[in-house]
């Protein structure tokens, strides 16, 4: 009768949880979506992120990674890929198809450069690491996804750990490390 009865509890405390917070409406929940306020960047090849900083190509036209789109980016970037002088290595197919065309420049750049879809500023992501080197680039969902579990999964990267519960058990985080520790 006990275990009926934490088995109903249970049920009904995990029924009740609700489904993960999801601004754009596209399945990937906030926490993991690079970027949030745009659904376009739901299905690969679209949720690429060329230049690893946690934003989706979808919706980061800071290609020189100073904190802002701006003239620059169009300039120094975006027209020399678009013009073949250049290969997108800073994620300038926005929409990850394979070519640098029109299409980014009007669906993708443009709205960004004039602050639609979260202002002029790459994003948002839902990623804590978004807008540092690598973030996102590990395309982890747990840590049973990184290095056999030496390393921890923080929103959708493998990396360094700041808590037990980011690590796989019986790992634990031992300055910034997924390690195993045996009793003596």
């Amino acid at each position: 009768m006990v275990l009926v009865a934490f088995f109903v509890i249970g049920f009904a405390y995990s029924a009740s949880a609700g489904v993960a917070p999801d601004e754009d409406g596209d399945a990937i929940p906030d926490v993991l979506d690079k970027c949030k306020m745009d659904s376009r960047n739901s299905v690969a090849p679209s949720t690429c992120d060329t230049d690893c900083d946690g934003y989706g190509n979808v919706c980061d036209a800071d290609f020189n990674q100073n904190g802002s789109v701006n003239p620059i980016d169009f300039s120094d970037f975006f027209i020399p890929v678009f013009k073949g002088f250049a290969s997108a290595t800073h994620g300038e197919d926005m929409n990850c198809n394979g070519v640098v065309n029109p299409i980014d420049f009007s669906d993708f750049f443009i709205p960004k450069f004039k602050g639609a879809n979260g202002g002029s500023v790459s994003g948002p992501s839902g990623l804590s690491c978004a807008g540092t080197p690598g973030c996102g680039c590990g395309g982890c969902l747990s840590c049973h996804d990184c290095a056999s579990g030496n390393q921890a999964c923080v929103n959708g990267a493998c990396g360094g750990c700041t808590s037990d519960d980011q690590c796989c058990a019986p790992r634990v985080c031992v300055f910034g490390s997924c390690d195993l520790i045996i009793p003596p």
